[in-house]
């Protein structure tokens, strides 16, 4: 569920997938990537065919979300191992 303070934004980064991690990188911050509706699937599996590696890195990536932060999920982080403060969650690819 979408906290009440959240807006939905567009921002370009980087992305990195590996086994242990979704990571989306903005203006320096780390984020815990959540796609739940699997937008990024296609890019995703082209880059890994591209590269025959399952780790990718993507740069200069246009998501359109918003920041979820540990206290708006009960105070819990993000991540398999808890590392990460703060999330975005992805509604949409964009093209800025």
């Amino acid at each position: 569920m979408r906290h009440e303070n959240t807006k939905t934004v567009r921002v370009r980064g980087g992305i990195h997938f590996s086994f242990e991690r979704a990571e989306f990188r903005y203006k320096n911050e780390k984020y815990f990537l959540i796609d739940e509706h699997q937008l990024l699937n296609k890019m995703i599996s082209a880059d890994r065919n591209r590269q025959k590696s399952y780790e990718v890195t993507l740069e200069n990536v246009c998501l359109e979300g918003y920041e979820k932060t540990a206290s708006q999920n009960n105070g819990k982080t993000f991540g398999p191992l808890g590392q990460y403060e703060k999330a975005f969650v992805v509604k949409g690819v964009c093209y800025l």
